[in-house]
């Protein structure tokens, strides 16, 4: 061989080595014990139309296409309809049938935007949000819920609040900081008790690293469904939902991947779902499940799915620049097996992957969804701020349903979970709050 030759292969075998070099994983540990179960985002949501206003707490919620606001709601403030009853879709074991508002702008804030002043005398009490009016999206029919016919439906900020605003013409993306919100110590709690920060943002922006977390990892997102916004008619606003390509599923012990074709990318699911067919392709018994779970959807009785822990879930992504073949990779991974019904959908990525996350920058606009991982959870007084804020609502005699329904989304609508009563949506909010403490308090 000549040393032309010689010098040529040297350097086609060095491009391929820094090709394999490039090439970065960041792997996360999952516990199922307590990484079964994510933590939803709160919203704050408006509904504005002529000199009607109605204001609730909500849910990001990345799996519904339409902003829906809950049955209770609608009691309390009604809101004026373009179509009674002309909102539906099929929900878990029967249909979700509500009304269609008129078109109002909806104003989606952090529940850091949220404020609440109780007259203890008369025990009545405002609340407020101090979201800009800027960010309002005009336009918007939103699902109301009603009483008979979707009772569990709870407010969905859903993916119609990304459309373009005076703020944000060119449409919005979502910052999500876990640790945003020390809710212990506005209460007054011994310990912390974090809660997610939400915030609205111009799209493009990227997450920067910083001291104490992993890289930011970019993941492409696809966009799924119609998009009727301003060609409403009679309907519900509608707006596509992104999902994510080419998931890898793998059993403990190192057996090939199984390709999952797409899956829904859900904020608003508390766990990850893979379908029966899935599920077959790894080889799990639904007869002999590890666990189940009980799922009460918007309409129905509950229904029991099994659930598993899968060895590692890799999904492709971009972590040091643009390159393809990067990969987030997660292991001991919980997953219930359940057939969501829509077509092209093999599961749902759920917020039990996201336990870990320290920040999340979701962009519909340019198709990516950036996150970084804590390298060391915060630690925290978790155990005694919640035995803290147990006593006292021991003591005040307040009670509060928990969020632990259904993860499936129905025809765009989303997860649904149990509806709390008006009065004990600020208990809900810290009740969450302590959850995801104990989640880091125990690790």
């Amino acid at each position: 061989m000549s040393r032309s030759s010689s010098l040529l292969l040297a350097s086609i075998v060095a491009v391929w080595l820094a090709s394999v070099a490039t090439a970065i994983e960041i792997t996360r540990t999952l516990d199922p014990s307590i990484d079964t179960v994510g933590q939803q985002i709160l919203t704050v949501q408006t509904y504005t139309s002529g000199t009607t206003a109605v204001l609730d707490l909500g849910i990001y919620d990345t799996g519904a296409a339409v902003i829906s606001f809950a049955a209770y709601a609608n009691e309390y403030f009604p809101q004026p309809h373009l179509n009674p009853g002309g909102a539906g879709g099929q929900g878990i074991n029967g249909l979700v049938i509500g009304d269609v508002s008129q078109p109002g702008t909806v104003l989606v804030g952090g529940f850091q935007d949220f404020s609440i002043n109780v007259d203890l005398d008369t025990l009545e009490f405002d609340v407020g949000t101090s979201t800009s009016p800027a960010r309002a999206v005009p336009g918007i029919q939103a699902f109301v819920g009603s009483l008979d016919g979707s009772p569990n439906l709870p407010t969905l900020s859903g993916t119609p609040i990304h459309k373009p605003s005076v703020a944000f013409p060119g449409g919005s993306a979502a910052h999500v900081s876990f640790s945003g919100i020390d809710f212990g110590s506005s209460l007054g709690l011994t310990g912390q008790l974090f809660i997610p920060t939400f915030d609205l943002v111009s799209p493009g922006q990227t997450l920067a690293a910083k001291a104490g977390s992993t890289q930011p990892t970019v993941i492409p997102l696809i966009p799924l469904g119609l998009d009727n916004y301003g060609n409403e008619g009679s309907d519900i606003t509608v707006v596509p939902n992104p999902t994510v390509a080419g998931v890898g599923l793998g059993m403990a012990g190192g057996s090939a991947l199984v390709t999952a074709g797409s899956m829904l990318f859900d904020t608003g699911a508390q766990v990850s779902l893979i379908s029966t067919g899935l599920a077959a392709g790894l080889g799990l018994d639904l007869g002999n499940p590890e666990t189940t779970i009980s799922v009460k959807g918007a309409a129905g009785e509950p229904v029991a799915i099994p659930g598993f822990t899968l060895g590692e879930l890799v999904v492709g992504a971009a972590i040091d620049g643009s390159e393809a073949d990067d990969t987030l990779r997660f292991l001991d991974v919980p997953v219930y097996v359940y057939d969501i019904g829509v077509p092209g959908l093999d599961g749902i990525l759920g917020m039990n992957l996201f336990n870990q996350a320290d920040e999340m920058l979701i962009d519909l606009i340019n198709g990516r969804f950036s996150v970084s991982f804590y390298e060391t959870l915060p630690e925290g007084g978790g155990g005694e701020a919640f035995d803290t804020l147990g006593a006292l609502l021991a003591a005040g005699g307040m009670s509060f349903p928990v969020f632990a329904g259904s993860v499936a989304p129905s025809l765009g609508l989303g997860p649904v979970v149990p509806v709390p009563e008006p009065g004990t949506l600020v208990a809900l909010a810290a009740a969450l709050a302590t959850l995801a403490c104990r989640r880091r308090h125990r690790r």
